[in-house]
Formats: structure tokens, sequence, C-alpha cells
């Protein structure tokens, strides 16, 4: 098991699962961005969702980031991770501090995945 997937099966005991999917509260998303980042995961994207009695319903309107232009706009590996986390981490602070109903799924990057790129 990659160290990606290790936080992943982690988290997978503390979130909301569904299909697959992580999706993660204010609280448990601030951690997981810590992680990533102690772990040097980069997380290129966000997305943002309530969770209903009748299903996952994406934020409308639709709400996210994508920070996948970082990853061609730096040369190192550091660089890249610190400025997709800051990012990732002053936005989750800032559409959960609007509104804490809502969830949101991360999309990762890891160094070897970026090497081939």
């Amino acid at each position: 098991m990659t160290i990606e997937e290790n936080l992943y099966e982690k988290y997978s005991k503390i979130t909301h699962v569904s299909a697959g999917e992580l999706y993660f509260d204010k609280n448990i998303a601030v951690d997981f961005i810590e992680q990533c980042t102690e772990l040097g995961i980069a997380i290129i994207g966000v997305e943002f969702f309530y969770i209903k009695k009748n299903g996952i319903i994406p934020v409308i309107p639709p709400n996210g980031i994508d920070t996948s232009d970082i990853l061609e706009e730096n040369v190192d590996w550091k660089e890249v991770l610190k400025k997709c986390n800051s990012f990732a981490h002053s936005v989750i602070l800032k559409e959960f501090s609007n509104n804490s109903d809502q969830y949101c799924i991360f999309i990762t990057f890891d160094k070897a995945e970026w090497k081939k790129k």
C-alpha cells in the first residue's frame, strides 16, 4: 500500500464514505490537509457537497478549486506542495466559515505522479 492509500484508509474510518469517495467535514478536512503536507502529498483539487437524506448533492453553484496549474509552473516539489496545500487550507477555512453544513472531497497527487508529468 502507498502512503496515499494508507492515509485514505485511515480517514475512511472517520469520514463519510460514498462510492469510494471520502467526504470531509471542516475539522477532519483541516487535519487531512496537515497530514498530507507532513507526508508530502499535494492537494490539487477540492470540491464541496451537502450530504442529505436523499443523497450527496453538489453545492450550487458548483464550488471547488483546481491547483493543477501549480504542478506545471514549479520545478521544485516542496514549492508545489507548499503552494497547493496552503491554497487548499485557505479555501477550506473560507468555505466552511461561510457554510459549515457542507462537506468536501480532495484530489491528491504525490511526488512520484508529478515526476511522470
